[in-house]
């Protein structure tokens, strides 16, 4: 009955938000403390005394330096055995649950980037990889990946991934291009042909430009063309340059945007 109980809290605990669960620790933690000096002041001499000894109960240390010699004292103990270590158990499993699902947001590409003066990559095809890894290179470079893939294509302490049409100007915003210092548009291998891949890209870097026009905005822009012929109509709409796909493209796309962002 008592178990049964027992196990009926615990599962509720378990189901408590996160931030609610931790403001319940603290109080049930520090009340602890202060309980345990009052029943043995003589023992545990000050309520950070008692502190260590909670946090290490319900922790399973155990030093050993501080144990309860009262009745009173050792019935609490087994309430902190009971209820303590439990909780503790179940806030420590919540730290852990929330910081994986952290690290899979973060590869699904749901996070908002915050930083600036970062390099935004449209696409993360073989040939953005390569350039990726080149820009790497350099230690203080921070890239921001925009590509529809369902996780990050380039798994790296600086490199953040946003999932989304990069024609979404949410998307863009999710990827704080008003803050970046260059943008790579690179075209994408499943277009059919030259026509498919140059328009496409073209149409992202028209949704690029709105957003930057619109924000009083100027971010170098490079991007990558499959026929020579498209060139013009990029320039046109403000690329700053581009690159061609039949040139080492991932050693002047690197050159471009390290020699020209800001």
């Amino acid at each position: 009955m008592v178990f049964n109980q027992i196990k009926r809290v615990l599962h509720q605990t378990v189901q408590v938000r996160g931030w609610m669960l931790i403001l319940c620790s603290i109080l049930f933690f520090g009340l602890s403390s202060y309980v345990v000096y009052y029943l043995e002041p003589g023992n545990f001499e000050n309520p950070f005394n008692g502190f260590w000894y909670v946090m290490t109960t319900v922790s399973q240390v155990g030093y050993g330096d501080y144990t309860p010699q009262t009745p009173l004292g050792r019935i609490y103990a087994v309430a902190l055995y009971v209820l303590g270590i439990g909780l503790f158990g179940v806030v420590v499993a919540k730290w852990v649950d929330a910081a994986l699902q952290f690290r899979q947001r973060k590869e699904e590409g749901k996070l908002r980037y915050y930083g600036k003066d970062h390099i935004v990559i449209v696409h993360g095809s073989p040939r953005a990889r390569s350039t990726i890894k080149k820009l790497l290179l350099d230690e203080a470079i921070r890239i921001v990946i925009i590509d529809t893939l369902p996780t990050s294509p380039f798994l790296h302490s600086r490199v953040h991934y946003v999932q989304g049409q990069p024609t979404d100007e949410s998307v863009l915003a999710q990827a704080n291009i008003l803050q970046a210092s260059a943008i790579g548009l690179f075209a994408s291998d499943a277009a059919a042909d030259e026509v498919g891949m140059d328009g496409r890209t073209l149409l992202i870097g028209s949704s690029l430009r709105q957003v930057l026009v619109a924000h009083d905005r100027e971010v170098y822009t490079v991007a990558e063309v499959a026929n020579e012929s498209h060139a013009r109509h990029f320039r046109n709409l403000g690329i700053n340059d581009v690159v061609l796909s039949n040139q080492p493209f991932s050693k002047i796309m690197t050159q471009s945007v390290l020699e020209n962002g800001d």
